[in-house]
């Protein structure tokens, strides 16, 4: 099988040998979500790459924090993948069970639509943390 990339999480492929993406735009795909997800400094060869959305989690939800969010997300975009156009950012949070308990959980959700300009192809990308 040919691929561009292997696809992550790491898994093996029927046929053998690990699966893979097979098109650029999955493997955009792929690594768009990686540089939202990867916390700054947790990348060894890069200290500066990634957004870090987990970061984000227990801070108060304020329109301050969400332009914080917005803005950490179209400079390292800029930065790391600048084939890439911001369409929309949406970022929503909540506080499940709030002071209920030590197991309620806080959420963040980002959706970012975007453009992969040299593929002329539009892609939706919803991030849970």
């Amino acid at each position: 099988m040919i691929g561009i990339s292997p696809k992550l999480p790491m898994s093996l492929s029927p046929n053998g040998g690990h699966l893979l993406n097979e098109t650029h735009e999955s493997s955009v795909a792929q690594n768009f979500k990686n540089l939202i997800l990867t916390c700054p400094g947790e990348k060894m060869m890069d200290p500066l790459f990634g957004v870090g959305l987990r970061n984000f989690l227990f801070e108060n939800d304020t329109a301050a924090l969400k332009r914080e969010i917005f803005e950490k997300i179209k400079k390292q975009t800029h930065m790391y993948m600048p084939f890439i156009s911001l369409d929309a950012v949406n970022i929503s949070s909540s506080d499940k069970g709030r002071g209920s308990s030590i197991t309620s959980a806080a959420s963040l959700t980002v959706s970012i639509r975007y453009s992969i300009i040299p593929l002329n192809v539009t892609n939706l990308l919803t991030v849970d943390v």
